[in-house]
């Protein structure tokens, strides 16, 4: 039976890379699961049509929670850390708090990405150091609309800013996939696929190289600046309820000292259960915070889009 992808509406994103680094930098997952192949499926989407849709799936799906397992690896060092995923439907509206927290030592490394029917809130905590951000979603979803006045976006929630939404566009922008694997991890119905740097992008990591790379040759081995993976592997769910669902995402680089590859950054989310009962109030954040700091410039001029 020929698979088709869920009927959703896209809008082109801006390059994003380094918010994919932003998130998995410093909050990673370990996984254990084994998974059972099955043969390639012909009449399965190209690996890069299940990313692109997978992006704009994430704010389609049902109120849900999820438990998160992180993994940071650091040369032979390894930080596991856990976390939490909420979204909500309200109305119209999609809500999400993404929470994030890494123990390196007896250093607690917090990220929180919330959004409420107006803003992004983005804490970050580092031992004693905190700080609370927050970027305007009407303002990016009318600068949005201007730059591509006959895809905008329907609501705040498909704008690909914060959370899981912004690292599956980042992923869909910035690295090419192949063709998906299907498997079974706990007996939920998967696909897995790899993905690596568009041409483009390793372009503009690697400046020194960009015409031969553009040109269809391999950068020079070991080129790609240490903290940087060279591959991505994704898996999402295939069926309902929750197709096109980011199940674990991996960041890896090639080791030549060891001729093996090596995981970098790893996130596995898991006990994904439907809510229709969760408490909008998990979204809000006080007025009372002090300190708070409006990136919302900062993010309209990252991305090369203009506010009115």
């Amino acid at each position: 039976m020929k698979y088709k992808l869920p009927s959703v509406k896209t809008t082109r994103r801006p390059s994003c890379w380094r918010c994919i680094l932003a998130i998995s930098t410093t909050f990673v997952i370990n996984s254990t699961l084994a998974l059972s192949q099955e043969p390639p499926d012909r009449t399965t989407p190209t690996g890069q049509q299940i990313v692109t849709q997978a992006a704009a799936q994430m704010t389609l799906h049902p109120s849900l929670e999820a438990k998160v397992r992180q993994r940071v690896g650091i040369r032979d060092q390894y930080m596991v850390g856990s976390g939490a995923y909420l979204q909500l439907r309200y109305g119209e509206d999609v809500r999400f708090r993404l929470e994030l927290r890494l123990q390196v030592g007896d250093q607690l490394t917090s990220l929180q990405h919330i959004t409420d029917n107006r803003y992004l809130y983005i804490r970050r905590d580092t031992g004693n150091t905190k700080s609370i951000s927050r970027i305007d979603l009407k303002r990016v979803q009318t600068a949005r609309g201007e730059a591509d006045r006959n895809n905008a976006a329907r609501h705040y929630g498909s704008l690909g800013v914060g959370g899981l939404s912004q690292l599956l566009h980042g992923l869909a922008e910035n690295f090419v996939f192949e063709d998906p694997e299907s498997a079974t991890i706990s007996g939920v119905n998967v696909w897995r696929m790899n993905g690596a740097w568009k041409p483009e992008m390793l372009a503009k990591l690697l400046p020194e190289q960009g015409e031969t790379i553009l040109a269809g040759q391999l950068p020079t081995p070991g080129s790609l600046p240490l903290q940087l993976p060279d591959q991505v592997s994704l898996v999402v769910g295939r069926d309902e309820p929750l197709p096109l669902f980011p199940y674990r995402v991996e960041f890896s680089r090639y080791d030549s000292d060891v001729n093996q590859r090596r995981s970098m950054l790893i996130m596995e989310l898991f006990e994904v259960r439907l809510r229709p009962d969760l408490d909008p109030r998990h979204f809000e954040v006080p007025d009372n915070e002090q300190d708070l700091v409006d990136e919302t410039d900062a993010y309209l001029r990252k991305h090369g889009l203009v506010s009115s």
